[in-house]
């Protein structure tokens, strides 16, 4: 027997329109193929959609690292299949705050009867300065540093880093 070619023995449908099928879930007749010429007749067939799981390598989450600031902070988790951004309503994450400096897992689960399954957990790290300080105290001047000219040699110009008062040195 040869081999059934689409076109010339049967064709078929989605039985949708155009982005109905993204979401992870059983599409019911979703599939209409009908003969052509001698091969007769219509079947529907459904389609399946199975979520990713978050563990898949083509997933990546990513946990914003923070800057130590002595305030309770919210935590921001970003998902991604490829280049996809994935709906935050696939998942939830916790913690969602954080407070302290230092490193913290994040775990993220996927909601039930969503576009994923399973879990991933990632590490967020709150930064403090090395001397105790942190971000907000910290002052460059000048401010914005101001336009060169060009003179054909290496020009830097002078940047002074303030921690309160305190001049900052490398």
């Amino acid at each position: 027997r040869d081999k059934l070619t689409y076109g010339t023995h049967y064709t078929f449908t989605y039985n949708g329109v155009e982005g109905d099928y993204v979401d992870a879930k059983t599409y019911r007749n979703a599939i209409t193929i009908t003969g052509i010429g001698t091969y007769t007749g219509m079947f529907n067939t459904d389609y399946v959609i199975a979520p990713r799981d978050l563990s898949d390598n083509g997933i990546t989450v990513t946990a914003t690292d923070l800057d130590y600031n002595t305030n309770e902070q919210n935590v921001s988790v970003t998902v991604k299949y490829g280049n996809n951004t994935i709906p935050a309503a696939n998942y939830t994450f916790t913690p969602t705050t954080v407070t302290e400096a230092g490193l913290y897992d994040v775990t993220v689960t996927a909601v039930e009867n969503s576009n994923l399954v399973g879990s991933r957990t990632v590490v967020l790290k709150v930064t403090k300065a090395l001397d105790g300080t942190y971000a907000s105290d910290f002052t460059v001047s000048p401010d914005p540093i101001p336009t060169q000219t060009e003179t054909g040699n290496e020009i830097k110009p002078v940047i002074v880093v303030k921690d309160k008062d305190r001049v900052m040195t490398s």
